[in-house]
């Protein structure tokens, strides 16, 4: 039996303009890897899209895991629309 699944992928620019985008709506870096973050995307991929060190994407997933109080951020949470 196999299945097919349908495997979307996204090229680093359109990947550029949606970090582009999310980073003028939400006014920080910090703010759009937590989006990301939440969203799926891997430290990689959010690195390359914010022209970015990977460490510093880790640096805010690790002090975001830090926060016993901070939930994990959605489109609601930072304040625009899905």
């Amino acid at each position: 039996m196999s299945t097919n699944t349908t495997v979307v992928v996204k090229s680093l620019e359109e990947d550029k303009n949606y970090a582009a985008n999310l980073l003028s709506q939400l006014g920080s870096k910090s703010k759009v890897i937590r989006y990301l973050t939440a969203e799926g995307w891997t430290r990689g991929r959010i690195a390359k899209s914010l022209d970015i060190i990977y460490q510093f994407v880790r640096n805010v997933q690790v002090k975001q895991a830090k926060k016993p109080t901070m939930r994990e951020a959605t489109a609601a949470d930072l304040g625009i629309e899905s």
